[in-house]
């Protein structure tokens, strides 16, 4: 994963028995997501710019989970074709990449742009996305096929409801 916020995501997936990385370039973050979030120990914790440690590490990963902002919007470097390398880099051949695109009004391009970079370097990709201006949408890229939409397996403690209407709402469309 590249970038930690509260570390929620990479706690799940920790405790539902996958190993994580998380890169962060801010180290504050993982102190906070490991004291008020539970942030397992068995989560390896990087502090480094998400894109120099794609650029530099010999690992290969299954998925890469792109996640990493600046206020709300995705570092121009994450979005770049010197990204885009460093992703099918450090990928497996058979892996998934997926980056979490915050749009600010209904005609944001932002994550339309991120799937035709995808789409330039022949990578099979969809887009998940919901209706409305201000939302989150992800571009996934890689292994695709046969994905189904998302749907709350483990209900969060607060807001169960507004996420798993969220979640019914997002469909994948064209890019």
């Amino acid at each position: 994963m590249i970038g930690c916020g509260g570390g929620t995501l990479g706690t799940m997936l920790a405790r539902a028995g996958r190993r994580v990385s998380i890169v962060e370039v801010d180290p504050v973050s993982f102190r906070l997501a490991k004291r008020y979030f539970g942030l397992p120990r068995n989560v390896a914790c990087h502090v480094d710019d998400g894109l120099a440690f794609m650029q530099r590490t010999r690992r290969r990963y299954d998925v890469l989970i792109i996640d990493a902002f600046t206020g709300e919007n995705i570092p121009a470097h994450m979005k770049d074709a010197t990204f885009f390398e460093a992703a099918e880099r450090c990928l497996r051949k058979d892996g998934l990449t997926l980056v979490n695109v915050c749009l600010e009004r209904k005609s944001d391009p932002t994550a339309d742009r991120i799937a035709a970079g995808f789409k330039e370097r022949s990578w099979p990709v969809r887009l998940l996305d919901s209706p409305g201006g201000e939302r989150n949408a992800i571009v996934l890229a890689g292994k695709v096929k046969n994905l189904r939409r998302p749907r709350l397996l483990i209900p969060p403690q607060a807001g169960a409801k507004q996420t798993d209407k969220e979640l019914r709402a997002m469909r994948f469309r064209r890019t």
